[in-house]
């Protein structure tokens, strides 16, 4: 006697599991590609349309000297940038002359003082010396 004659829908049931399970061994979904993103392009026509490249960066000097003013005072000036050669007798730098100027004058009073008290010295022992 045939076993599965009494349960019809064993043998539909083990088909319909079987076809489920060969259904998922599908080739597996290709990984995303990377996203395209658009170039930009220009056509260059020649060498006299750019006049003038800038480029990002910072500047390095191959050498580089260390400056300093005689006197003290404020920066006003400053007309040469980093990297740039200068001439011989070029301005670099300037500052405030009024707090050298007042210093100046204040030092040259004081000369006057010591000159004005030497001649008074010098009279002084002229007067005690004749006497």
């Amino acid at each position: 006697m045939n076993r599965s004659a009494g349960f019809p829908g064993i043998g539909a049931a083990a088909w319909l599991v079987f076809v489920t399970l060969l259904s998922g061994c599908d080739a597996p979904e290709p990984e995303p590609r990377e996203q395209i993103r658009p170039v930009k392009a220009v056509r260059v026509t020649g060498a006299g349309q750019f006049r003038e490249r800038t480029f990002p960066g910072r500047a390095q000097p191959v050498r580089e000297v260390e400056l300093s003013f005689r006197v003290s005072g404020p920066l006003t000036e400053l007309p040469v940038g980093i990297g740039r050669e200068v001439e011989q007798g070029e301005v670099v730098a300037q500052i405030d002359r009024r707090d050298f100027e007042l210093a100046l004058r204040n030092v040259q009073a004081q000369l006057e003082n010591a000159r004005a008290s030497q001649r008074r010295a010098e009279a002084d022992f002229e007067r005690l010396t004749n006497v």
